[in-house]
């Protein structure tokens, strides 16, 4: 499955109904940073693929989803592992790598 791009009507369905791990994006065409981590989440894809899905969410397109989130700088990077587990996050451009540390990804994602 592809990076995907979600909507304030599309979020609770896309992202907080989805039954795996789902990583999201919070992100501005206008954001350097946004844009470096675009390359990241790319890695990320490849690596894992059919296992973990990513979507994007445009802030400047979809505030409300943000805002209900109290997402005050981007990018912001929210990982939902799935089932009552709680969301973790990361603000601010990083890598690949150390979202994947954060998220402990090579546990969760099976």
């Amino acid at each position: 499955m592809s990076i995907f791009s979600t909507t304030d009507a599309q979020f609770q369905h896309d992202v907080l109904e989805s039954t795996g791990p789902i990583l999201v994006d919070f992100w501005a065409p206008w954001c350097k940073p946004c844009v470096m981590i675009s390359t990241e989440l790319e890695k990320l894809e490849a690596q894992y693929g059919g296992k973990l899905r990513i979507a994007k969410v445009n802030v400047d397109e979809n505030p409300l989803t943000p805002r209900s989130l109290y997402i005050r700088s981007i990018p912001t990077i929210i990982f939902y592992p799935g089932g009552k587990e709680a969301p973790l996050s990361v603000v601010g451009a990083t890598t690949a790598i150390e979202l994947e540390r954060r998220f402990r990804l090579s546990e969760l994602v099976k």
